[in-house]
C-alpha cells in the first residue's frame, strides 16, 4: 500500500469488507497496510500515475453499496490529504479496524514485521494489504510490494486468521492464477479452506483467507457478504 492510493476503488472494497466482517464477527480486525514509500522501491515507481481510480465516488452503483463510506473517501480525492496516519486517527472505521501504520523498508523489514506481531498480539483476524499480493520468495526492493511467505507463515503459526489482498494477473485466467497460488501455499503446509472473495474492479482484486483451523462463522460471513453487491462474488475450489 502506498499513501497516494488512499481512497481509491480498492480502498472502497477493502474498507467496506472490513466493516462488514467486523460487524458480523463482533471482532476488531487488524489491518497491516504493508505501507511503503515509492522512492524506497525504484525511480520508475515514483513516476507512476496510478491510484487515481476514483470515478466510483460518483456512481450510483457504489453509492448504493455504502454511501457513508463514499462520503468519507471523497476527502481523499485531494492528493495532499492522503496521509495514512491521519486517516487512521479520524476515520469512523477505527471502531472496526486496528491499523498498523508503520512504513516498511528493506533494511528494517524484520524489525517492522516483529513489531506488527506485538501490535496484533490480541487480534485474532488480520488483513494484509500489500501493493501486489503474496510474493513467496521475491527479493530486492520490489519485494516491498509483496507479502513474504515467511511472514504469512509466522502469522499463521500464531493461530491468526489471515486475509490478504491478491491482484489479478494480467496474463492468466483468474482461476488458473488462484489455483497456482493455492498449490504453492499447500507446499508450505497451508491449506485453503475458505472461499475466495473476488472484487469486480479494474483490475480485479481477491481476498484469500488462511488459518490453522477453519472458522465456519467467517465462511458464513463471506457467503452473506457476497449477497450485498453484484460487484462481489465468491470463488470456490
Amino acid at each position: 500500500m502506498q499513501e497516494r492510493y488512499l481512497g481509491d476503488i480498492h480502498d472502497f472494497f477493502k474498507m467496506n469488507f472490513l466493516e462488514y466482517l467486523s460487524t458480523y464477527t463482533g471482532q476488531l480486525i487488524g489491518l497491516n497496510w504493508y505501507l511503503v514509500r515509492p522512492e524506497h522501491i525504484s525511480k520508475l515507481e515514483i513516476k507512476k500515475n496510478d491510484g487515481e481510480k476514483r470515478s466510483y465516488l460518483y456512481k450510483d452503483e457504489y453509492i448504493e453499496i455504502n454511501n457513508l463510506l463514499i462520503n468519507e473517501l471523497k476527502s481523499y480525492e485531494k492528493f495532499n490529504n492522503r496521509i495514512i496516519k491521519n486517516f487512521a486517527r479520524i476515520t469512523k472505521f477505527k471502531k472496526s479496524v486496528k491499523f498498523y501504520n508503520e512504513f516498511l523498508t528493506i533494511e528494517k523489514r524484520k524489525d517492522w514485521f516483529n513489531e506488527s506481531k506485538v501490535f496484533f498480539d490480541k487480534t485474532k483476524i488480520i488483513f494484509l494489504d500489500p501493493d501486489n499480493g503474496l510474493g513467496f520468495e521475491k527479493t530486492g526492493k520490489n519485494s516491498l510490494k509483496y507479502i513474504n511467505i515467511n511472514e504469512l507463515l509466522e502469522y499463521y503459526n500464531l493461530d491468526k486468521t489471515i486475509i490478504f489482498t491478491q491482484f489479478q494477473s494480467f496474463n492468466k485466467n483468474y482461476k488458473i492464477y488462484l489455483n497456482e497460488i493455492i498449490s504453492r501455499l499447500e507446499q508450505y503446509g497451508i491449506k485453503m479452506e475458505y472461499p475466495i472473495i473476488r472484487n469486480r474492479s479494474g483490475p480485479n482484486t481477491f481476498y484469500l483467507t488462511v488459518s490453522k483451523k477453519r472458522n465456519y462463522n467467517i465462511c458464513n460471513c463471506y457467503t452473506e457478504y457476497s449477497k450485498t453487491s453484484n460487484k462481489v462474488e465468491l470463488v470456490i475450489f
